[in-house]
């Protein structure tokens, strides 16, 4: 009898954590349904946007070009974004460089924040126990241009699971109200760079922030090669590579 009680308490335990880590990855995913289709959209695959005019589509993709750019380290010559009107091509492509030097000045004032045993932990929960934690500032030399982006994607998600919503929240709240203080809150504010600069949180290790600095700083001075046009100028950049 008291053996049949035992293995009720363990298995009663076991419930109870798979319930817990159940909600948990539950509350994820609510959490993400939540989110601006330009952070959704994984960074793979083909799809289709459709607006209405006024709501959000430019935001939308000069947002995804900036997760390519960033996130996942795409050359800015590897990336083509075109439109019907060279007005639009000429905003957008002022939207893009805008959003570029947002996230950068982001970075550059994050990187001024001073650190702690205490904030280490707010910034960097999966870290908490680890004896790589004091090194997550480091610089590093390594090569972030070619990336398997499968690979990462995989990676990446793997890392975000270590951080807990309550870690997550925590983290957002703490950094929104330093932005506050330091009256960057428009650029935290901003879905996409939030979303970037907690994205280099938790891939700390292998994308240290230095690294994600450097890399802004060298692809606002290349961003002209990332090609944004009309249709008609991409069919005549094409023609005219083709036949040199």
């Amino acid at each position: 009898m008291d053996q049949h009680i035992n293995d009720s308490s363990a298995n009663n335990n076991a419930t109870t954590k798979m319930t817990a880590e159940a909600l948990s990855k539950s509350a994820n995913k609510v959490s993400k349904t939540l989110l601006p289709p330009a952070i959704q959209v994984p960074l793979r695959g083909k799809y289709l946007i459709e607006a209405s005019a006024g709501t959000g589509k430019t935001w939308t993709l000069t947002g995804i070009v900036l997760r390519l750019l960033i996130e996942a380290k795409r050359a800015p010559e590897h990336i083509i974004a075109t439109t019907f009107t060279r007005a639009a091509a000429a905003e957008m492509r002022e939207r893009i460089h805008a959003r570029l030097v947002d996230f950068y000045q982001l970075l550059q004032w994050f990187d001024t924040l001073p650190i702690d045993s205490i904030t280490r932990d707010i910034l960097y929960p999966q870290l908490i126990g680890s004896d790589v934690k004091n090194n997550c500032n480091k610089q590093t030399t390594i090569d972030v241009e070619d990336v398997d982006i499968e690979t990462k994607i995989e990676e990446d998600e793997s890392s975000e699971n270590k951080v807990s919503p309550e870690q997550r929240q925590a983290r957002k709240e703490w950094l929104e109200e330093q932005a506050r203080l330091a009256g960057n809150a428009d650029l935290i504010g901003d879905p996409i760079n939030s979303y970037l600069l907690e994205y280099l949180l938790d891939n700390t290790i292998d994308y240290p922030l230095a690294v994600a600095m450097r890399r802004c700083a060298l692809i606002l001075t290349t961003l002209d090669k990332l090609f944004v046009g009309t249709l008609d100028s991409l069919s005549q950049k094409w023609l005219s590579e083709y036949s040199a």
